[in-house]
């Protein structure tokens, strides 16, 4: 409240009766005021400084960072634990969760075929209609006319029912509703999907298994285009990878880094190379190779065009493996690695979120020492200009296998994953 003062009490002032006498005392003799010269310097005032608007928003950030507590607020749960699913944002600023891994009540586990939408507006879940498959470990993209594409992943009953799908399908923003769109040419699951410039779908390499004959990673890419919802190849890349990442550069290109890929004797090896595919000309080139092979990374783009890489895992065939903290940026002028901050701790299976200041937001993940998988609820922030990571505000639950989705407000909403205990329900923002 107010500071209430009270109200100052005075006493009527007491003044002395003038008396006047006859004029008896000489006149007042006042000094005269004597005029001197200044002696002493004028005074010298430092000029004021007054924070720029014209600072980098970067650096204004940091400052601001300081000055106000990041904090993580939970939000409303979601209507079903949620696992290895996809997170859409659509053009009205919702989000769209769809499918992923879990189990039913105390029975078995299973993929999902469900979807809910986010609204950041009231922060309420609402059930939105079924994917004609349940899947997880598949990709969405938001296309240009505001539907959504679902494409590949895994499917299993809980069962013996258990199959790599090629199948995709677009969920309507309009009436909440899925229906199946063309099948990819190869089933495939932990790909990547990347959405190019002329608003056709590029979803390169993933996993594979026919049941019979051949399991692996795959080269091969195909191209969906919306106008006519049928796939199309799109040549293959140098290396078969999974667990890889895929980048939409600011010329166009599609960056594709690392991941898991096979030596030509069935054993695993952890690719450090990477490789660009040009939408002008269809064709797939090798460019400069990452200083550390990793899988379970994250890639993103920056607001300088450069492309950020952060953890993941390593195994050189030898020991049981590094979560790696290392991190790394592709310059695409030069087409080369150099390698950049280190994170504050290792994590693998994480997320990486670019803020509206342009900084990265890395949240989760897991760390293995060759015994046991510990799950993480740390989070910290790289910034493009010092390159240096600092940490930040815990999440309220260890993730991996979550999603984080930045809103047009700013904030990151960060929804399920594993928590070390079991499958969560649970979404939170960072803001």
């Amino acid at each position: 409240p107010p500071l209430q003062r009270p109200p100052l009490q005075c006493p009527p002032a007491q003044r002395p009766r003038l008396q006047h006498y006859p004029l008896q005392r000489p006149p007042a003799q006042r000094p005269r005021l004597q005029h001197y010269p200044l002696q002493y310097p004028p005074l010298q005032r430092p000029p004021v400084q007054r924070l720029s608007l014209q600072y980098h928003p970067l650096q204004l950030h940091s400052v601001l960072h300081l000055l106000l507590e990041v904090a993580w607020t939970f939000t409303s749960y979601m209507n079903s634990i949620r696992y290895l699913h996809t997170a859409s944002i659509l053009n009205d600023g919702k989000v769209l969760v769809a499918g992923g891994y879990g189990y039913e009540g105390y029975s078995f586990w299973k993929s999902f075929n469900s979807s809910e939408l986010y609204d950041p507006a009231t922060g309420n879940w609402t059930k939105m209609g079924n994917m004609t498959i349940a899947r997880y470990s598949h990709t969405a993209s938001t296309l240009a006319n505001g539907k959504v594409l679902v494409a590949g992943g895994y499917f299993y009953d809980g069962s013996s029912d258990r199959r790599y799908l090629n199948s995709s399908e677009l969920y309507d923003p309009t009436t909440g509703i899925w229906t199946k769109t063309g099948n990819m040419n190869v089933a495939r699951y932990y790909h990547t999907a990347s959405i190019l410039a002329n608003g056709k779908v590029l979803v390169a390499g993933g996993f594979f298994y026919d049941g019979y004959n051949y399991w692996g990673p795959l080269n091969s890419a195909e191209l969906y285009d919306p106008a006519t919802e049928t796939w199309t190849k799109a040549g293959n890349m140098t290396i078969g990878r999974y667990y890889h990442t895929a980048c939409v550069l600011a010329d166009g290109k599609v960056l594709v880094a690392s991941g898991d890929g096979y030596d030509g004797y069935g054993n695993t090896v952890y690719l450090n190379s990477s490789e660009l595919y040009d939408p002008a000309t269809g064709i797939w080139t090798m460019t400069g190779n990452m200083n550390i092979g990793r899988k379970f990374h994250t890639a993103s783009v920056l607001v300088n065009g450069k492309v950020l890489v952060a953890g993941g895992y390593f195994y050189d065939g030898r020991t049981y493996g590094q979560n790696l903290n290392s991190t790394e940026l592709y310059d695409p002028t030069t087409g080369t690695w150099t390698m950049t901050g280190n994170m504050n701790i290792g994590r693998v299976d994480h997320t990486a979120s670019v803020l509206i200041n342009g900084q990265v937001l890395v949240t989760g993940g897991y760390i293995y020492d060759g015994y046991r998988y510990q799950d993480l609820y740390s989070a910290e922030l790289y910034d493009p200009l010092t390159e240096l990571w600092t940490k930040t505000n815990s999440m309220n639950v260890r993730r991996e296998g979550h999603t984080a989705s930045v809103l047009t407000s700013g904030k990151v909403l960060i929804t399920g994953g594993y928590t070390g205990s079991g499958i969560s329900s649970s979404a939170e923002l960072y803001q």
